[in-house]
């Protein structure tokens, strides 16, 4: 029997080996928790090579992924609607299941891949493993759901789960029991909650039209909102959503299965997997979900439905806006952010065009996908931001989860530690008296990977910025803003005309053809880099007097060309918007 190597499947430290091992394996860079580097760094391990490292497998992968989604989306409507009895057509169950299943399947291909590399040697392993209820992990709704499978307890489940069922012969499992962790309180701020949940819904009842345009979530300014509103002849309403109900998994709702045996390996251990993995608020709790959605306050016959943003997340919304679309209402959706345009693939990207009647982007337009109208960067629509030009630079960095999460044209899992290398030759570039002029604004969200203290550890002498302090009164202290990513806020800060630096790894950040000449166009001109050396000479270049480089006609002209491409604002946004939501009754 081939000698056993331990295994370690997460950053989870229960599953760390009690006793030395001759040689420990990490399935990838996420198990490396930097708040446990004390218990690992004394291990004798070693890290498999991450299988999207070969973005050409990622890119070929997400084509794989696209076929599996809309055979299980098409499988799952059907028993769905046989289990709750419903007649709910599959674009409904596009609009309410349809994100969640596109990213557990994502997360499933990844963590199914991961484990592959690990067992494609014919490798025996010994594994410590939580032992848990069967349906201890089940999410209650996508909100809940997306609060789980970043961390390490959830995917510890998920790992277990596969290779129980798919390699069990070649693991040794040694069963662990885990703490319980304390549970969120469900009362908190309970007046807030009230008026959210209770009181502002039934004033914007009273005054609500029953034939508005429906606002929730749009992304425009408050008061810009506001006056559109007025100007469609409606009071304005500021709607908010509600919590979905929680309800716990019950083992007897789930005792079925996707009957199809079609497909790879993969597809079918997905299959088999989703029965103890749907979120409660598709199963047990559909029943609840639905009656309480029949007693919103919410518009009862919408003409148009317009949201940037509660399309995925807010399964309340989701479930109402199918039936409004049922009634014939048309759902508009607004560009949530960056990225979106420009990347060469993005599930998210496709899904909100795809449910939407008409989908509203920043600029760019597509002649194949009519319905896509080009409106302008709606984030920046009514304000305006100025900077100083004897102030800092800003630069703002990227945060994601430690394990795979989305299949799309940026850095994932471990490659977050290569952009942060390339963070710090960028900064280290510079000298001193320059460096000491940046502020380093981090992501609100840490996802684990504890960016302060490998901040603190590497370059204390770095002005750190947590990320909670208005970003817009951080720009207007700056002469420069150092976008690091392809995302949002470099947009608006071209949107604002505030100078602006970017650069990133290309390799990390694939565009499609149609955005490519646009960045070798702000490429040229210097404002994107695709090295931190290069984008580091250019910084210093212009530091003594950035805005006659900025304001220069050349520079100008590139930036305008740009923006109106991927951030533009048009003279008068609130006529713009209105001819479209009017257009689209």
């Amino acid at each position: 029997m081939i000698n056993k190597k331990f295994l370690i499947t997460t950053g989870l430290e229960e599953s760390f080996p009690e006793e030395d091992h001759s040689e420990v394996v990490f399935l990838g860079e996420w198990c490396r928790d930097f708040t446990t580097k004390d218990a690992w760094e004394k291990l004798n391990y070693k890290i498999l090579p991450y299988h999207w490292d070969d973005r050409d497998k990622l890119y070929a992968d997400y084509k794989e992924f696209k076929r599996i989604y809309e055979a299980l989306l098409e499988e799952l409507s059907i028993k769905l609607n046989e289990i709750h009895q419903e007649d709910l057509s599959l674009k409904s169950w596009r609009i309410i299941l349809g994100p969640w299943l596109a990213d557990f399947i994502q997360a499933i291909f990844d963590r199914y891949e991961t484990l592959l590399v690990a067992f494609n040697e014919n490798q025996d392993y010994a594994l410590r493993a939580v032992a848990r209820d069967r349906l201890s992990n089940v999410p209650n709704d996508m909100v809940h759901f997306h609060s789980l499978f970043a961390s390490d307890d959830w995917n510890e489940s998920i790992y277990t789960q596969l290779i129980t069922m798919h390699w069990p012969s070649q693991v040794k499992i040694f069963w662990i029991t885990k703490k319980s962790r304390a549970s969120e309180s469900l009362r908190a701020n309970v007046i807030g909650g009230f008026f959210r949940q209770w009181l502002l819904p039934k004033i914007s009842g009273l005054v609500s039209g029953k034939d508005d345009v429906f606002f929730i979530e749009s992304y425009l300014p408050k008061k810009t909102e506001m006056r559109l509103q007025m100007r469609l002849g409606q009071v304005p309403n500021l709607w908010k959503s509600q919590d979905v109900p929680k309800v716990k998994a019950d083992i007897r709702q789930r005792q079925w299965s996707l009957s199809s045996t079609t497909g790879g390996d993969l597809e079918n251990i997905v299959r088999k997997m989703i029965p103890d993995n749907i979120p409660t608020a598709y199963l047990e709790g559909f029943v609840s979900l639905n009656n309480k959605v029949s007693g919103l306050s919410w518009t009862k016959n919408p003409s148009s439905i317009f949201t940037s943003n509660s399309y995925s997340g807010d399964d309340l919304f989701k479930v109402w806006v199918a039936r409004k679309i049922k009634q014939k209402s048309r759902l508009i959706i607004g560009q949530h952010g960056g990225h979106i345009g420009t990347d060469l693939f993005s599930f998210h990207e496709e899904h909100q065009i795809e449910i939407a009647t008409t989908y509203l982007s920043w600029g760019w337009s597509d002649a194949s996908r009519k319905k896509i109208i080009p409106v302008g960067n709606i984030r920046c629509f009514g304000s305006a931001v100025a900077h100083s030009p004897s102030g800092g630079a800003l630069m703002v960095e990227l945060s994601s989860p430690r394990y795979a999460y989305h299949m799309m044209a940026m850095p994932i899992a471990g490659q977050l530690l290569q952009y942060f290398e390339e963070q710090k030759l960028f900064l280290k570039s510079l000298p001193s008296e320059v460096r000491n002029q940046v502020i380093l604004r981090l992501g609100k969200r840490d996802w684990g990977w504890r960016w302060t203290e490998r901040w603190n550890e590497a370059m204390p002498e770095v002005k750190l910025d947590d990320g909670t302090r208005d970003i817009r009164s951080l720009i207007e202290g700056s002469r420069l803003y150092i976008s690091t990513y392809n995302a949002t806020t470099f947009l608006e800060t071209m949107s604002w005309n505030i100078p602006t630096i970017m650069f990133w790894n290309k390799s990390h950040w694939e565009l499609n053809a149609q955005s490519e000449p646009y960045f070798e166009l702000i490429e040229k001109a210097g404002i994107f880099h695709s090295t931190p050396q290069s984008a580091a000479r250019k910084m210093l270049q212009i530091w003594d007097d950035v805005d006659s480089w900025w304001y220069s006609n050349e520079i100008q002209k590139v930036r305008e060309i740009f923006v109106n491409q991927y951030a533009k604002v048009p003279n008068d946004t609130i006529k713009v918007m209105k001819e479209i939501l009017t257009k689209s009754n």
